[in-house]
Parts: C-alpha cells; sequence; structure tokens
C-alpha cells in the first residue's frame, strides 16, 4: 500500500491510499483478510483518508489482472462499509489516459473510452456511481505534448497564454491542455451513461529536466498555474474545483524509462531544498 497526498480548498491534507498491482488477485479471496486490514490501516487514520485507489492503471497497463479488479473494489468496500466508513472513505482505481480511444480524444465532445476495455470500464462505473466514489486519473500535458510531434503549442500545455481551442461539437472553449483532458474523461463517461461522476486527479505534474521542453521554469510554470487553474474547473464543469495530486514530491533518480522520469521532483531527495519556487496553495 502507497499513500498520497492532496490539498484541497481549505489547505487541509487529504490522503489517498493506494494499493499495488500485485495485491489485487488476493483481494477477491480473502475477505477476513481485507476487514483485519481496514480495522488495522483505515480506522485509526480514518478521518484524513478520502480515497482507497485498488491498483493503478490496471485497465491498460496490467490486463491480466483486470479481471479481478471490479471485484476487489467490492470487497474492499463492502470491508468498509462493515467498519462503518463507507459514508467517509471511497474505493476507486486510478486509470492512465490511455482508457481514451486514441481516435476519439480530440476533441474532448467526441471522446470515448477503447473498446478492448469497456466492459471492465462499464462494472466499474456502475461501481463508482452506486457507491458515489470519483473517477481517478493520472493527467499528464507533458505526454500528450510529447507525442504530438509539434501540433500542441508548449503554451498551451504550461496554462500560458495562447490561443486555446474550442471544441467542434460543444463550442467550448480550451486555453490549457490539462482541461482538456479531463474534460476527455469526463465526456467518455457520460457516453457510457454516467455524467455525474466526479474526476480526481491523482497524478500531474512536469519535470525540471531530462528533454528540451522539461526545465525549471516549465516546471515551475506548470505547477503553478495548475494549483490556480484547477480551483475553477473545467469549461464542462465550471466552478467546481478539481481535487489533484501533485506528482512528485522529490526526484527519483533510479527510476526507469526516459531520462525526464527521474525528475519531477519538487524537491531534491538528497538536500530537501526545493528545485525551483513554488507553493502548494
Amino acid at each position: 500500500m502507497g499513500v498520497c497526498y492532496a490539498c484541497n480548498r481549505q489547505s487541509v491534507v487529504d490522503r489517498l491510499v493506494g494499493s499495488e498491482k500485485r495485491g489485487i488477485p488476493p483481494l477477491i479471496y480473502c475477505l477476513h483478510i481485507i476487514c483485519y486490514w481496514v480495522q488495522s490501516n483505515i480506522v485509526p487514520y480514518a478521518s484524513s483518508i478520502t480515497i482507497i485507489a485498488v491498483g493503478n492503471e490496471v485497465l491498460t497497463q496490467n490486463a491480466g489482472l483486470s479481471q479481478y479488479l471490479f471485484p476487489a473494489m467490492s470487497n474492499i468496500h463492502n470491508a468498509l462499509q462493515a467498519a462503518g466508513l463507507d459514508g467517509s472513505i471511497h474505493v476507486s482505481t486510478t486509470n492512465a489516459m490511455d482508457v481514451i480511444d486514441s481516435s476519439k480524444s480530440f476533441p474532448p465532445s467526441s471522446a470515448a473510452f477503447a473498446t478492448s476495455i469497456q466492459g471492465q470500464m462499464s462494472s466499474v462505473l456502475n461501481f463508482l456511481s452506486t457507491t458515489g466514489a470519483p473517477f481517478l486519473a493520472n493527467v499528464y500535458p507533458l505526454f500528450a505534448y510529447i507525442g504530438a510531434g509539434g501540433s500542441i503549442s508548449l503554451q498551451y500545455a504550461l496554462f500560458q497564454q495562447n490561443s486555446g481551442v474550442t471544441d467542434s461539437g460543444s463550442g467550448l472553449y480550451y486555453s490549457n491542455l490539462f482541461d482538456a483532458q479531463v474534460d476527455t474523461l469526463i465526456y467518455a463517461m457520460a457516453a457510457m451513461g454516467h455524467d455525474i461522476i466526479p474526476v480526481v486527479v491523482t497524478e500531474t505534474g512536469w519535470p525540471h529536466s531530462g528533454h528540451s521542453a522539461a526545465t525549471t521554469q516549465n516546471a515551475q510554470a506548470y505547477n503553478s498555474n495548475l494549483v490556480a487553474s484547477v480551483r475553477k474547473g473545467t469549461p464542462k464543469k465550471p466552478n467546481q474545483l478539481i481535487s489533484t495530486y501533485i506528482f512528485a514530491l522529490f526526484d527519483e533518480n533510479q527510476k526507469g524509462g526516459a531520462a525526464y522520469e527521474k525528475s519531477f521532483g519538487i524537491f531534491d531527495p538528497t538536500t530537501q531544498a526545493k528545485n525551483y519556487a513554488f507553493s502548494f496553495v
């Protein structure tokens, strides 16, 4: 299990507790163990925990585990219910943006989930709707910017001044890529009959090195502008706070992947000094 933190509109820290992918299969068989885990690890800290996330990007990154996802979520919810905590702690799962069909990712109003996961996604969305839990998503404008090969402006990705984009289907105007990505998820859920499930952004951020677009200036601009933007909502859901978790507190020098993957940290892990000026409020 892991713990993430985010600031809400009162600048109070909320905790999101996550289960590792490899721990998902046992969650469908051992209800007594789940109940014991809830009593030992959740109940003592229940006042500051808001969400339990079952797995990370399971539907698209770990297809072999997807069959276990919905039953595992249901069992954890049942354990919370037995502890009297189902009204204050929600159960969900974190999704990558690749849950969206790439051929229907723009404009946002045309969005649909990938055909290959719609069966599992339907079960998840029905569960979220029934329990009042949010849809969790890792939203990285940087990845879309890099993948677009120059067709997306850096200013649009960084919440900076730009010409923006108008959705030809809805007529809504988008001044930044983050809002467009969040609304893409909202429209995709609506296409499956779920238009009131809120989105919580479980990861977003910008690296400060390792790519031509990854500079301390850009990282500072993205995260600072993000904090100001999420309070305003999106064009599809204006004036509704988007609860958002910034990735990451510290750089990860041993992380694999592209060079920039190591440098999302706001703080240097050795000196614990900030890599750039930034305020969470």
